[in-house]
């Protein structure tokens, strides 16, 4: 080789380090400046994630806490609007308290209530107990309780009218949910003796109920007591924010602390039933969105590394082939590479679209399956809106008429045959009426035991919602008797149907079920459970609206619990043209 060629190829060399160089270098530059890029987007994307997770979860343990409260007030009401209860407030009779307070386990165990109060219009205690769920002897309840009710009770006199207070009270006992209602009659008429109080004491056991109910783990710290440094930042950073009685919680009003690497807290601040700072409902859940964007940002790391130091010996490689061939070779190789890398990447890409279709088509079917089990489970428009919003449903009714029905002497029946024989007879007469409920357009609420419930005028409101549900009643005697005659098995239904204003919604987290309360509905039940094999009984309030459609018969007065006397009929069918 010439002393010429020998420079050039020195020059060729020196000149390939240096692109080298610049080519390792600038790679290193750019894959760090894209790691430090992702890695910032997915530390700060997760995070925000992270803090909407927890404030989400602690709306879903205030309103946990605000449907507790609700409950405990209908519970309460539901009490002070009995007859019986106003007549026990206005003499000195204590009858109704030995029949309906003896019994400490129906409060305790049904209603999880841990003190019953009855105050008196000028502020003194007639009946106070502190329950024990273990059955020891009640004791009498908190002074704090004693001493709210009286200025409660001064409230409601300087008001006089009617009332009901519902919120946390600081007790000897621990927190505690209070709800207060004025004891009047069923018909809300009468002027106010008094209230009746019912309070939960929101114990570990309590709050561990709550926690399996909203799966969330949640704690209450006491603002009174001792706190730690961050406890006492986020105390003096809420008390400029809503408490938990707001109906709409900002995010502001929810403080969001990382305890470790592990785990996160959000906060919100509880004001008492006077609207003072009580204490914090802690949530503390696990910071799985922080684990794993630390890991993602390790994998990517680690995968940029690698990419790095394999681009950094490719390119060394290249370069010296490069310079090795000839540039019409290099120009010929390199059109031939693309070539082939663009048929590839077209193949890939026809198989990848091929893959995806089949999968969007896949899981199009199991949306369209899960919607369908919903629909079975919940009405078609309460499903709409779940699927709309997702948040909880409750809807007021003002015209709805409710029908209950129980199969008359089902228990021997069913003591008598083999259990698989007992589910497919009640199944079959069940599925006889679910094809009665969908032939009238009605909606079918729950069966319980050989029970059926049946309502109409909800979640869609219509006109002829007694109508309907008349055409019903009948209409299932009908099937019953076919079906006695095919199965040979002696039984009969007892219906009862009333009309009025309900509210309806859809309860639990993890099984929905969509259910009904209110005064027509109990009334309704009772219809059923105060009339005879084979009568359909309504109430007057139902007898009024199809008088000139049907044929009645008139049954009389009936004792009907909670609610006194009541006239009631006997439906018989409807009436003809003629008599029309």
């Amino acid at each position: 080789m010439s002393s010429q060629s020998q420079i050039i190829a020195a020059k060729l060399r020196q000149k390939n380090r240096r692109l080298g160089l610049l080519l390792s270098l600038g790679s290193l530059g750019v894959l760090g400046l894209l790691y430090l890029i992702s890695a910032t987007f997915v530390t700060q994307s997760l995070g925000r994630l992270e803090t909407i997770t927890v404030r989400q979860d602690v709306r879903r343990a205030v309103d946990g806490v605000d449907r507790e409260l609700r409950g405990l007030l209908v519970n309460t009401c539901d009490y002070a609007r009995w007859d019986e209860f106003y007549a026990y407030m206005t003499t000195n009779d204590r009858t109704f308290e030995r029949e309906n307070f003896a019994s400490s386990r129906h409060f305790t165990d049904l209603l999880n209530v841990d003190v019953l109060a009855v105050v008196r219009p000028d502020g003194q205690l007639r009946y106070g107990q502190l329950l024990s769920p273990q059955g020891a002897p009640p004791t009498p309840p908190p002074p704090s309780v004693e001493a709210y009710l009286r200025h409660w009770s001064q409230q409601q006199r300087r008001a006089q009218s009617q009332a009901t207070q519902t919120g946390w009270l600081t007790t000897e006992s621990g927190p505690m949910l209070l709800a207060v209602c004025s004891v009047t009659n069923s018909n809300e008429t009468a002027p106010p003796q008094g209230g009746f109080a019912m309070g939960r004491v929101l114990s570990r056991s309590q709050m561990q109920r709550l926690e399996q109910r909203l799966r969330v783990q949640m704690q209450l710290v006491d603002l009174s007591g001792s706190l730690s440094p961050s406890e006492v930042e986020v105390r003096d950073r809420l008390t400029r924010q809503p408490g938990l009685g707001d109906s709409a919680l900002p995010d502001d009003a929810i403080a969001v602390v990382p305890i470790t690497g592990d785990r996160i807290a959000g906060y919100a601040r509880i004001d008492d039933i006077n609207g003072i700072p009580l204490a914090l409902l802690r949530v503390e859940l696990n910071r799985d969105l922080h684990q794993q964007g630390l890991l993602a940002n390790q994998l990517l790391g680690g995968v940029l590394l690698v990419v790095g130091v394999v681009f950094g010996l490719l390119g060394r490689w290249l370069l010296k082939q490069l310079m090795q061939e000839s540039q019409r070779l290099a120009r010929v190789e390199q059109a031939l590479a693309h070539e082939s890398v663009l048929r590839l990447a077209n193949a890939r890409y026809q198989d990848k679209a091929v893959q995806l279709e089949i999968a969007l088509k896949e899981l199009n079917k199991e949306k369209e399956r899960s919607e369908q089990l919903l629909i079975n489970i919940l009405p078609e428009s309460i499903v709409q809106r779940l699927k709309e919003n997702g948040t909880s449903i409750a809807e007021h009714f003002d015209e709805v008429t409710i029908l209950f029905a129980d199969i008359v002497n089902f228990t021997p029946i069913a003591a008598r045959l083999p259990p698989f024989e007992v589910v497919e007879l009640l199944n079959g007469i069940f599925s006889e009426f679910d094809d009665l409920v969908e032939e009238f357009g009605l909606e079918k609420i729950k069966t319980i035991g050989d029970a059926y419930m049946v309502a109409a005028g909800l979640p869609v409101p219509r006109t002829d919602h007694a109508e309907a549900i008349a055409a019903m009643a009948l209409a299932m005697q009908q099937r019953v008797a076919d079906f006695r005659s095919k199965t040979g098995e002696a039984f009969q239904i007892r219906v009862g149907i009333n009309t009025g204003t309900v509210v309806g919604g859809v309860i639990g987290t993890k099984k929905f079920i969509y259910d009904l309360w209110g005064d027509t509905v109990n009334v309704a039940s009772r219809m059923e459970s105060t009339g005879l094999a084979g009568g359909i009984q309504v109430t007057a309030a139902t007898y009024n609206r199809l008088k000139d459609r049907y044929a009645f018969e008139v049954r009389g007065t009936v004792q009907i619990k909670g609610k006194g006397e009541m006239e009631t009929y006997w439906l018989r069918g409807k009436k003809s043209t003629e008599e029309g």
